[in-house]
């Protein structure tokens, strides 16, 4: 097969999600070659018809920097024109790196300054009020001290939420971040000694 009609190669990152199935499949009906990577052997993803090659690479959760590394080599030994990153896992540390990828392989995914909006809980919540849409009543607090307080004036239950979802951690790995509805000052309580700062407080609103 020539050059002109070899299908681009896709590299499809976080192969073990459900998520990446989706993908996997519909970039292989697109007509694209799909090497489906992932942290682990068992990967779900691996199962698809569609995965032309099956990768195995360091798991970002354990070294950001070691995964970074593979992925400085992996799209020129895997022939791929595109990195897809399914999840936050990856895509935390791409785009990071991304200055050094593109533009020899795309990396699909928004420019980096719309995904630390969409990052920030607090940044997307203020971007919806501003444009009118409706929030429940929101602070922001940056240790223990300013969420007892800010605490003050909402009524039970309350929710605590990072302001991030993964937090990357100083040994370079990461740690995905709970929220807790806390229905007295005790569970409150129980929600900042745990919490990764800095932190939402939110209104409790019934689904």
């Amino acid at each position: 097969m020539d050059a002109e009609s070899t299908p681009p190669t896709a590299l499809v990152l976080d192969a073990d999600r459900p998520a990446a199935v989706t993908v996997i499949r519909s970039i292989g009906r697109a007509g694209f070659r799909c090497v489906a990577a992932a942290p682990s052997a068992q990967a779900i993803g691996f199962e698809s018809r569609h995965a032309r090659e099956r990768v195995v690479y360091p798991d970002p959760t354990r070294s950001r920097a070691r995964f970074q590394a593979w992925m400085r080599e992996a799209p020129a030994r895997h022939g791929a024109q595109v990195v897809v990153p399914v999840t936050d896992l990856t895509l935390v540390p791409l785009a990071d790196m991304r200055a050094e990828l593109e533009p020899a392989v795309l990396v699909a995914a928004a420019r980096n300054d719309a995904l630390d909006l969409a990052w920030s809980k607090s940044a997307t919540t203020q971007l919806a009020t501003a444009v009118g849409v409706p929030c429940p009543r929101t602070a922001v607090a940056g240790s223990a001290t300013e969420a007892r307080a800010a605490a003050a004036g909402f009524d039970y239950p309350v929710v605590v939420k990072p302001d991030r979802s993964v937090r990357w951690q100083d040994d370079d790995g990461a740690a995905h971040m709970a929220v807790s509805i806390c229905r007295d000052r005790a569970e409150l309580e129980v929600a900042l000694v745990r919490a990764a700062y800095p932190v939402l407080l939110q209104e409790y609103v019934a689904g």
